[in-house]
């Protein structure tokens, strides 16, 4: 289905004479072609004197802190991010107009190799923003390590206030729509359930604030769809408008579903120690892994496992954002059910493996 301009949100003479002024061009066309046009934001390709520049606007507040992620994302890695030209606030709106990128998306020619080469280049992104962001992220969200206990015990309390009798009263239609399962859904209605959780958590934090991680970017929604493969062979990692900076071991959230069922030749044996990852999922840990700059080599996989742990939860508040900027919030408790029952599953397995008995070097 061809795609439209969404005039009733943004008027076009308006783009036209803002891309105009930016890029001192006297004749700017289009959009020659609109990537994507939905209730929360447009991208469009447009000519300016015959040169393509792609203009992308999102219509939430919750994008505003954009144009900030993307100066320190050009400042650190231009060669795997979109490159920035130039951005603005127009009220509630973020107008945003970059040099356009050229490749195949690995969604469309999905392999294992290509989910490592991805997991490479976050991890590479991340060394080169761990050392960059002190001093240009002051308007980009964050989340300190010490701050993530208090983080997600409080996210976990409005969850159990809000959303725990939605999942113990509609627990069947929860599980039925989102396709969950049931007991599953059941499960977060207990109030026992959240008590573990923050059990788990305070173990957790306990344990990776005793670490000395390099804060750094956090894509948020980093799955093969907003990767592209350049004509020279390497990644470009596109659509970091939610991206925060927090761990950066939460990067690989969305990349380890999707390897978990391809194959792979690498024989990689099961440490008891380890969350259950298949050898798929493994070798793109390991990948992520090796390239990522980091003070304790012994203990990555292990730090990684714990902040897995986390990971849902953190997705699940952040996303919660975006779904109440985007009129979602009657779907919210099925959305959310996802993340919390993983973070929850996690935890639980960690328990049984006896891994927060695990100690760390320093």
């Amino acid at each position: 289905m061809e795609l439209t301009w969404k005039e009733e949100k943004v008027s076009l003479d308006e783009v036209l004479e803002w891309i105009k002024s930016v890029t001192s061009a006297t004749n700017v066309k289009g959009p020659e072609k609109i990537f994507r046009a939905n209730d929360w934001g447009i991208t469009a390709k447009f000519l300016a004197d015959g040169k393509e520049v792609v203009c992308k606007i999102g219509f939430l507040p919750l994008f505003q802190t954009s144009p900030a992620i993307y100066q320190l994302l050009n400042g650190a890695s231009n060669a795997h991010v979109p490159n920035l030209i130039k951005a603005v606030e127009k009220g509630q709106q973020t107008w945003m107009l970059f040099k356009p990128f050229y490749g195949q998306d690995l969604k469309e020619s999905l392999s294992l190799a290509g989910i490592k080469e991805a997991a490479k280049t976050i991890a590479s992104i991340q060394n080169e923003v761990s050392k960059k962001y002190m001093n240009n992220s002051r308007s980009i969200p964050k989340i300190e390590i010490n701050e993530l206990k208090p983080f997600c015990h409080t996210f976990l309390d409005f969850l159990e206030e809000n959303y725990a009798p939605l999942w113990r009263t509609n627990t069947r239609k929860i599980a039925e729509d989102f396709r969950i399962n049931k007991d599953k859904v059941a499960i977060l209605g207990e109030p026992k359930t959240y008590q573990t959780l923050k059990a788990s958590i305070s173990q957790i934090c306990r344990k990776l604030f005793d670490v000395n991680i390099p804060l750094s970017i956090f894509h948020l929604d980093l799955h093969t769809g907003n990767v592209v493969t350049l004509e020279n062979g390497s990644k470009l990692i596109y659509d970091w408008e939610e991206a925060i900076i927090t761990l950066p071991f939460f990067a690989l959230s969305k990349l380890l579903p999707e390897a978990a069922n391809l194959a792979d030749e690498e024989n990689i044996s099961n440490d008891p120690h380890l969350l259950t990852w298949n050898a798929a999922q493994q070798s793109v840990i390991n990948a992520y892994l090796k390239e990522l700059n980091f003070n304790s080599e012994s203990n990555k996989q292990h730090i990684f496992d714990l902040a897995m742990c986390l990971a849902p939860l953190i997705y699940a508040n952040q996303s919660l954002q975006f779904i109440d900027q985007v009129g979602w919030l009657d779907d919210a408790a099925g959305f959310l059910a996802y993340d919390v029952i993983l973070a929850f599953e996690r935890m639980e397995e960690l328990e049984k493996k006896g891994k927060f008995d695990v100690l760390y070097d320093s």
